[in-house]
């Protein structure tokens, strides 16, 4: 199954948007942030070191690997192998793909961790299902649940009581699932084919893109309704600034990365980065912003004060997700 282009920043910007969009976990222990990128062309994980500005190892894991989550406690990264139709685990302290893959749906794309970590949620694009699975058990404690229109993203609410499912169809629209009852309390309707969904800094208000029509709807946390809509550039990757109302926006198409005020709803920057930027992830104080390029086999390290690309570090064959741990 080739990587679906709509998800290769969707499955960054889903993960990341739990922590304040920065997708980062508390490593246990000193030295620098580590990014873990997805390498959907060659089937592995590559692992950049921030502080050498280096790849400092190759995870091997399944078949095309289309996205990653993170725990942030008892760290731990879920690979969703979408040719495998598995998920790999990978021990982000010991630098160690775990034995024994999870076994899933068919292709399975983006996945999300319960508010506790026990448990993993999967969309599976083939079976247009949503999967729990029991980490400690290895088992489905749930019939998956089946949707008329293709799941392609999750997303945790604040409250861990919901997880919002992206339909990404032509009536777009975002599932709230009941996560005690297993099932869907309402459909979020949203524009067409959207392709991401991220939280905002303030955990109130839910930001949903749509690039088919370059809009981003905002929806409220309390009341799960849409309040505001705005319109700038979208292709496929979105990642939030964690202090600053920034969104950064991945063009993957012109090879660049718009910085978006959604306070003022002014572009303030264009970034060139490289051949078709996929995802990105931003430390935990806003400062770097680190975007993979799957045409070019790199992560560009950027820094967000200056809106300038610092360096480019080699990864695997065609990077797509990425999560970061920091210190």
């Amino acid at each position: 199954m080739r990587r679906n282009r709509c998800i290769g920043g969707l499955a960054l910007a889903i993960a990341a948007s739990v922590l304040g969009c920065s997708a980062v976990g508390a490593l246990r222990g000193h030295g620098a942030a580590k990014i873990f990128v997805a390498n959907f062309g060659d089937n592995t994980v590559s692992v950049v070191d921030a502080g050498l500005d280096r790849e400092i190892a190759i995870l091997p894991v399944g078949k095309s690997p289309q996205s990653l989550a993170l725990r942030p406690h008892a760290p731990l990264i879920a690979v969703a192998n979408s040719g495998a139709s598995s998920v790999s685990l990978i021990d982000p302290m010991q630098l160690k793909v775990l034995p024994d893959p999870l076994l899933t749906g068919r292709g399975p794309e983006t996945l999300a961790f319960s508010a506790d970590g026990t448990r993993l949620y999967v969309t599976c694009y083939y079976d247009k299902t949503l999967e729990v699975i029991d980490l400690a058990t290895r088992t489905q404690p749930q019939a998956p649940l089946a949707f008329e229109r293709t799941p392609r993203g999750v997303l945790l609410t604040p409250d861990g009581n919901r997880l919002l499912v992206l339909l990404h169809e032509e009536e777009g629209g975002v599932a709230v699932v009941n996560l005690a009852t297993w099932q869907v309390e309402k459909t979020i309707a949203v524009d067409r084919f959207p392709v991401a969904l991220v939280l905002t800094p303030d955990r109130r208000r839910i930001v949903v893109a749509s690039s088919d029509v370059n809009t981003l709807t905002f929806i409220d946390v309390a009341t799960l309704e849409p309040i505001e809509t705005q319109h700038v550039d979208i292709d496929f990757g979105l990642v939030m600034h964690p202090h600053k109302p920034l969104l950064y926006s991945m063009l993957s198409f012109d090879g660049t990365v718009l910085v978006y005020d959604y306070a003022t709803h002014v572009a303030q920057s264009s970034i060139a980065v490289g051949d078709w930027p996929a995802s990105g992830v931003i430390t935990s104080d806003g400062r770097i912003l680190y975007v993979a390029n799957s045409e070019s086999n790199n992560v560009v390290k950027i820094d967000t004060e200056t809106n300038t690309a610092l360096l480019r570090i080699a990864v695997g064959n065609d990077p797509g997700a990425t999560v970061m741990l920091e210190p």
